[in-house]
């Protein structure tokens, strides 16, 4: 009952933080903890989803700010396809940074989020400090056959049950087009993205709303397509990796073998007992490896 109420409050607190960022016809919430005199990590996503995602020690060693994107934004004009180009997302970032005197930052993406925090970093190196990513393949293309065969040979067969469950329950969700159809996918995809695929996780998803052209676009299109290492032979940022072992929602941790020798400076590991949330899964083990990264660098110095 106690762990319960602990969640309302945090889901409250997250919904009262909200703060509104205006990029062009969207509307995107951020939150920013305003931890001032810290080095400011930036997490891209869906603000909501992201600040009740990461240790609450972060909160107090760093200025955390999370910040929706247009995928996750709400949409307060007539707009166009071209208005949620990746090329776009990335220049609302930097708008967010300049209107908000960030100076350099450490920008952070879990899962396909990781693609638009190596692409920011690319194009806007100069006021990069870092790069954090968590949970990401190469790609979500040619690399995802990887991952199915991982899901053939290992996962128990209860983990199978479970997932055919939620996909059945899923597609009756489709089929009767009920809302916010890419939060119910992700719910649905718990048997693939968590260890404990029995846990409940939806106060992570609570009031977070997604645009779907936008990410139809950006997970069909872009993060099929891309190509990291165009977006890394030149940053010569440290960046950090972090990965589950247990993650059968993106390609797997050695599906990076051939490409991690392109970085100039990458931290890489690997979380036995996570699956696609590590800085959920093993939110201590998570922090710590961050804060010795960031210390090994010299990150904490701001700039």
């Amino acid at each position: 009952m106690q762990l319960n109420s602990c969640i309302i409050q945090l889901v409250e607190l997250a919904m009262n933080s909200l703060k509104k960022f205006k990029a062009g016809a969207f509307d995107l919430s951020f939150i920013d903890n305003q931890n001032a005199g810290k080095p400011v990590c930036l997490v891209i996503g869906s603000a909501l989803f992201y600040s009740r995602s990461f240790n609450e020690k972060f909160e107090e060693s760093y200025r955390m700010i999370y910040l929706d994107h247009r995928g996750f934004g709400s949409v307060t004009g007539e707009i166009s396809a071209d208005d949620y180009r990746l090329k776009v997302i990335l220049q609302d970032i930097e708008n967010f940074r300049l209107a908000n005197n960030l100076g350099k930052i450490c920008i952070m993406g879990h899962s396909a989020h990781g693609y638009m925090a190596l692409s920011y970093a690319h194009k806007f190196q100069n006021w990069v400090s870092s790069v954090c990513i968590v949970a990401m393949g190469p790609s979500h293309g040619i690399h995802m056959s990887d991952a199915e065969e991982l899901w053939k040979e290992t996962a128990a067969p209860g983990r199978k049950r479970s997932f055919e469950m939620d996909m059945a329950k899923l597609e009756n969700e489709m089929r009767v087009k009920m809302p916010n159809q890419f939060v119910l996918f992700c719910k649905a995809m718990r048997a693939k993205s968590w260890v404990d695929f029995d846990k409940d996780i939806s106060h992570l998803w609570e009031g977070v709303e997604a645009f779907m052209p936008a990410l139809d676009y950006l997970y069909g299109e872009v993060f099929r397509d891309i190509r990291v290492e165009e977006l890394i032979k030149d940053l010569d940022k440290p960046v950090l990796m972090v990965l589950g072992k247990m993650d059968y929602q993106v390609a797997p941790h050695w599906t990076w073998n051939s490409l991690k020798g392109m970085f100039k400076q990458l931290t890489f590991r690997v979380f036995e007992n996570s699956s696609h949330n590590p800085q959920v899964e093993e939110s201590s083990l998570f922090f710590s490896e961050f804060q010795s990264w960031f210390s090994m660098y010299g990150l904490n110095e701001i700039e």
